[in-house]
This record gives structure tokens, C-alpha cells and sequence, in this order.
């Protein structure tokens, strides 16, 4: 090859180089760009679903939209109010635990969401909580490792408190 070739050849190769990072820079900016409207898009829907829960409240007729009653929660000993609380709360967190700590198992134990699911009304108001939640399957599923994580504490405690004394050894003579 001589030196005239050489000298074409070379910034030919950088330049297609340099077209080649181009495309694949805009392919990964367009990829973030989409990450970014879908994260947008997750908060603002979290936000807005967790105002109308908090209308629950002042409006507790508007439970029969999502087939419920009045005396649905106070079978479980809740109130509107509290419904509406625990949906909001738990809807908040879900973008957090979603993206920023997504890992698997019970939350932290130093964490909020570990501190209600430790409330035995937490437990037993979640099977009328969980289907208003908006949040993906992994953080229901972390939900619900935390819940099933104090249930067992619970009837270990129970068990431990309930168990009636060994009776003492016979000692024969």
C-alpha cells in the first residue's frame, strides 16, 4: 500500500468509525429517552392514583367501583380512611423499590414498609389493599415476602407463649 493510498484510506476508516459510535450513541440516548418517559410516566400515575385513593375517605360509596362495600372493610376492621392510607402509602414506594432498591426477599429492616407489614392490621388489611395497587409484580411480591416474613415471627411468638411446660422427668427411688 503506498503512502497516497495510505493517507485516503485512513481518515476514510475514521470517519466510518466515527459514524458507527454515532448511530450506536443515538440508539442508546433514544433507548434512555424511553427508560425516562416510562419512569415519568410510572411517578405521575403513582401520584395522581394515590390522590383519587385519598378521595376514598370523603367518599367511601365510591368503593363499589372496585367491588367493595363499607362493610367489606369493616369486616376487617378498616375504614375507608385506612384503606385509602394504606393504598397511598404503599403506592408512593413502589417507584423507590422498583428502581432504586430492587432486590428480592422482605424489605429492610430498618425500612417503613418493614415496620407496616410488622402491624397486624397491615396483614390483615392487605388482601383489600393489593388489588388497588398500580405497582409491578416484583415489589407486590416483596410486599408480600414482608407480610409472610411477620405472619411467621408472629406464630413463632405464639407458639413459644402458648406451649405448655414439659412435665418434669419421674425420679424413682
Amino acid at each position: 500500500m503506498s503512502l497516497d493510498t495510505l493517507a485516503i484510506a485512513v481518515p476514510a476508516i475514521l470517519s466510518l468509525l466515527a459514524i458507527g459510535v454515532s448511530i450506536a450513541a443515538l440508539h442508546v440516548s433514544r433507548q434512555q429517552h424511553h427508560v425516562q418517559l416510562e419512569n415519568t410516566a410510572h411517578i405521575e400515575n403513582s401520584a395522581a392514583l394515590g390522590s383519587l385513593f385519598l378521595l376514598l375517605d370523603a367518599h367511601p360509596d365510591t368503593l363499589r367501583f372496585h367491588g367493595l362495600t363499607e362493610a367489606d372493610l369493616r369486616c376487617r376492621g378498616l375504614t375507608p380512611a385506612d384503606l385509602a392510607y394504606l393504598v397511598a402509602s404503599f403506592e408512593a414506594a413502589s417507584h423507590y423499590y422498583e428502581y432504586l432498591d430492587n432486590s428480592d426477599g422482605p424489605f429492610p429492616r430498618n425500612s417503613l414498609r418493614y415496620g407496616m407489614c410488622a402491624a397486624e392490621a397491615t396483614r390483615n388489611a392487605w388482601p383489600l389493599v393489593k388489588p388497588f395497587l398500580a405497582a409491578t409484580p416484583r415489589y407486590v411480591r416483596r410486599i408480600e415476602a414482608t407480610l409472610a416474613h411477620h405472619a411467621r415471627l408472629q406464630r413463632r411468638r405464639a407458639g413459644k407463649a402458648c406451649r405448655a411446660p414439659s412435665p418434669a422427668p419421674s425420679r424413682s427411688p
